[in-house]
């Protein structure tokens, strides 16, 4: 695979780590755990959620069958891009996947926030020759490549980041 598709990768991911981060930015640990209103998910349990997310992708990534013909569809990858990150978009997680009160603090949130993306990126670098040709299914979305998996980790990274700027401005 062409370095500047890895490089691209890690950008995306480093740039949905970074929106993760700005969204929790000088959040107290109180208002991080309140809820917007009841049946909605506190910026706490957003990124609980996002942490088992990124843990199960990369678990796909580890794990993902290698097909004989790599495969690649720009206009796929720019869709679940895009699409992926759009609030408007409805998602329902499923109950595996719900937030169960694992984080009492902000830093200890983003801590593990962090470091799965560390192994996310670290996996992405090992495997970066057979990301193409990598497959693993996503039940909404089918079978995916590596690189659209990467895509897929960092945009919901994303769209949980835009979910917990409007927890935080419903609480003032």
């Amino acid at each position: 695979m062409e370095s500047s598709v890895l490089e691209q990768l890690i950008e995306l991911l480093e740039a949905s780590r970074r929106d993760v981060a700005d969204s929790l930015a000088s959040l107290s640990d109180s208002d991080a755990a309140r809820k917007p209103v009841p049946g909605r998910w506190s910026a706490l349990e957003c990124i609980e959620h996002i942490v088992f997310v990124e843990d199960v992708y990369l678990s796909w990534l580890e794990k993902a069958d290698v097909v004989d013909a790599p495969k690649r569809d720009q206009s796929r990858e720019e869709w679940i891009t895009a699409r992926v990150a759009d609030r408007g978009w409805d998602w329902q997680a499923p109950q595996v996947a719900m937030p169960a009160g694992r984080f009492r603090s902000v830093a200890l949130a983003l801590a593990e926030f962090n470091a799965g993306r560390d192994r996310t990126i670290a996996a992405a670098k090992a495997r970066e020759s057979q990301l193409l040709s990598l497959q693993a299914k996503h039940s909404v979305l089918g079978l995916l490549n590596g690189a659209e998996l990467m895509r897929l980790a960092a945009g919901h990274a994303s769209r949980h980041a835009v979910q917990i700027r409007a927890v935080r401005a419903s609480l003032t």
